[in-house]
């Protein structure tokens, strides 16, 4: 009886120094990685999941889970409530994320037409979010004009699938410069005094954006032409069945005056 009593007693002992332990690398923290909690104790990840469940059941944790990956143990209920509010909220984006991508796909974009479109459309948000935070008017009414611009490359490619191949060069370098510029425009910004060199940057990223504006407006034409072409062939055949049917000019007055009475 009395073995079985020591085993216990050093067993419950050898928990109450894991449990300090893991209150040690919790600090004041609600929420822990297991893998943080396994190398505080020298014990797989496995094992202090094992051990975290039983010191819950034992009261040890009055307000214990798990989350759904098994990966993060969380001390609060509140915390849990809202690592479950979260967790919704996400799969509500990510079902709003593939309807938005099934209505893509339905317009006869490629999966690699998706992607390069989901990128504009990305930093598109991230261009206006940065010039929502900077207070010029002049950098602001720059920004605005390239959104704008890049808005209706978007909408262009998703009407011409064929063409989603134009946007690569865009999304592969100019976009990504463009935001790096304005994080340096941002940070100069940011500073309580500016040298004259600081300043003289601020103004030669606002003529870069100048310049990609006009980029992307050519870009925006080269979409454009496709149905400019398509406007003037309707335009010639109108112009035909209009001569034969003798309807040009003065003659198409006086017949849609006609058709008035």
């Amino acid at each position: 009886i009395g073995l079985p009593l020591g085993f216990s007693g050093t067993k419950t002992l050898s928990r109450v120094k894991r449990f300090q332990e893991y209150l040690k690398e919790l600090g004041t923290k609600t929420v822990v990685q297991l893998k943080s909690l396994a190398a505080s104790v020298g014990k797989s990840v496995d094992y202090v999941k094992k051990d975290l469940q039983e010191m819950s059941d034992k009261r040890y944790f009055t307000q214990a889970h798990f989350d759904e990956s098994g990966q993060q143990f969380m001390t609060s209920d509140d915390t849990y409530q809202n690592y479950l509010y979260l967790e919704k909220e996400k799969e509500k984006a990510e079902e709003v994320s593939r309807q938005a991508d099934d209505l893509l796909r339905e317009s006869g974009l490629s999966s690699a037409g998706i992607e390069l479109v989901k990128q504009g459309q990305e930093y598109l948000a991230k261009i206006q979010r940065m010039n929502a935070e900077l207070p010029g008017v002049e950098i602001t009414e720059k920004l605005q004009n390239l959104e704008n611009i890049i808005s209706r490359i978007i909408e262009e490619v998703k009407k011409q699938p064929s063409k989603a191949t134009e946007l690569r060069r865009m999304m592969n370098y100019y976009l990504p410069t463009v935001w790096n510029l304005l994080n340096t425009y941002k940070q100069i910004e940011d500073e309580p005094v500016k040298t004259g060199q600081m300043i003289a940057t601020q103004v030669e990223i606002e003529k870069t954006i100048d310049m990609v504006g006009d980029a992307f407006e050519n870009l925006l034409d080269r979409l454009f032409q496709n149905k400019s072409w398509d406007v003037s062939t309707d335009i010639s055949v109108l112009n035909s069945m209009l001569e034969q049917d003798s309807l040009k000019d003065n003659e198409l007055l006086s017949y849609m005056n006609k058709g008035e009475e």
